[in-house]
């Protein structure tokens, strides 16, 4: 081999080994930035199936953004006092930053927005008015209701009876208002359960036995099982039509067996998974808007339609 190609091949492979040192610490460096994320999950209430599906969105989200969620629930439900507790607790604690399901919008308004001023703050379901720089991980609520009180308003009958707690949640109450201005012309009546889950459920129990063959709307998935359960148990009560907002198990077999005409359902797979999407965007001070998460109305007879299967059967995927 000739000098001048000895020469050629040294520098052809001086070359080689420079780009792939630089290739490799440009590897080693994005792998060290690659940080782990603190973000605290508060709920609304304590530990229910309501909040399972939306924590299966939150699980994959974390583990495809590299966060490590705290997910915290509250002892009882609708607790804005332990809510607003565990929010300082969180923040002190050095989250980096905190999502959050408000139970009483005018509670929480000083409390969320003291925390902005440290950390990213993002309301999930319900929000809280008035604060800027809040995003809110949600559905359209209000639509939500009127979709729903369009399929009310086909069951006939004179008066409705709408069944509730959480009124100081956002989300309830802008499906309530909703439902109201849609039924206009109807003899609307609202009765606010207790946020015992117990005593809600007999007081919902006792409502239906006091107005059979009425037609109720239940604005939450626990009230809305436990009309449905006295519906299904009382033979004075059979004629009433029953609709309702959110999933469980035990809501879809209702729904199946015709105890429930129709139910209004959040996807709440991707209201968990965008919540932590929202947090970690948020922490990189990246905003691209706050996401709006689909619902469906939903009735026995489109219930396994295959866009209905996927939002009322969420764990089959």
């Amino acid at each position: 081999m000739s000098k001048k190609k000895i020469v050629l091949f040294l520098s052809f492979l001086t070359l080689f080994l420079l780009c792939y040192l630089v290739l490799n610490r440009s590897i080693r460096v994005t792998q060290d930035a690659k940080q782990t994320y603190e973000v605290s999950v508060i709920c609304r209430s304590e530990n229910t199936e309501t909040w399972s599906t939306v924590k299966q969105g939150i699980d994959q989200a974390a583990k495809d953004r590299n966060v490590d969620v705290s997910f915290i629930t509250l002892s009882g439900r609708n607790n804005a006092a332990e809510q607003v507790t565990l929010l300082n607790r969180e923040v002190e604690n050095g989250a980096d930053a905190v999502v959050i399901a408000p139970v009483d919008s005018g509670s929480l308004v000083k409390p969320i927005a003291d925390a902005l001023k440290k950390i990213p703050v993002v309301a999930v379901q319900s929000t809280v008015t008035g604060l800027s720089g809040l995003e809110t991980v949600s559905c359209d609520n209000a639509a939500m209701g009127k979709a729903l009180a369009r399929e009310v308003a086909k069951s006939g009958g004179s008066e409705v009876v709408v069944l509730g707690n959480s009124a100081g949640c956002s989300n309830v109450a802008a499906s309530a208002r909703a439902i109201e201005s849609e039924l206009k012309g109807r003899n609307v009546v609202f009765r606010n359960l207790p946020d015992e889950i117990g005593k809600a459920a007999d007081m919902a129990g006792q409502t239906l036995a006091e107005h059979p063959g009425d037609t109720f709307v239940a604005l939450d998935a626990e009230t809305l099982e436990a009309v449905g359960q006295a519906k299904k148990d009382r033979k004075e009560c059979r004629n009433s039509k029953i609709f309702g907002v959110g999933r469980t198990n035990k809501v879809v077999s209702f729904l199946e067996e015709g105890v429930v005409d129709a139910v209004a359902v959040e996807n709440d797979y991707n209201m968990g998974y965008l919540c932590i999407q929202a947090a970690v965007d948020r922490i990189g001070r990246r905003d691209d808007g706050s996401p709006v998460v689909n619902y469906r109305i939903v009735s026995r007879s489109d219930m396994y339609r295959p866009e209905n299967e996927r939002i009322l059967f969420p764990f089959v995927r």
